[in-house]
């Protein structure tokens, strides 16, 4: 089976997959997603952090968790504050949930988040 390589050019759409499958399943941790088994691990498993560690190593000056999360491609979480995803947007409202109809909620609006790409 073949692996496929996170990208700039494929992880919103791998992102829009996982999060979509979220919304079906409810229940489930990001962990759970059955489309590891395709793609290259993420960081957190997340694409979004994986992308933002791409561009801040590429930036060369900035290295470490905190400062990655300024990279963050999903429109709105990008914040100069480590893990500001997880602290006031919808994905600390996804994670925190213990309902599922919560937890599907926001999981298809994170599957509908727009991306910004570099230019």
């Amino acid at each position: 089976m073949r692996i496929i390589r996170i990208n700039e050019n494929n992880a919103h759409y791998w992102h829009m997959r996982l999060w979509n499958w979220l919304a079906k399943h409810p229940s489930k941790e990001k962990g759970d997603w059955p489309g590891w088994r395709y793609v290259s691990t993420a960081l957190f498993n997340c694409f979004a952090c994986s992308i933002a560690a791409y561009r801040a190593r590429k930036d060369d000056k900035k290295n470490t968790i905190v400062d990655r999360c300024e990279y963050c491609p999903v429109v709105g979480w990008k914040l100069d504050i480590d893990a500001a995803c997880e602290k006031f947007d919808e994905f600390g409202k996804w994670k925190s949930s213990k309902s599922p109809k919560t937890r599907k909620k926001y999981a298809k609006i994170i599957a509908e988040k727009e991306w910004e790409y570099l230019k």
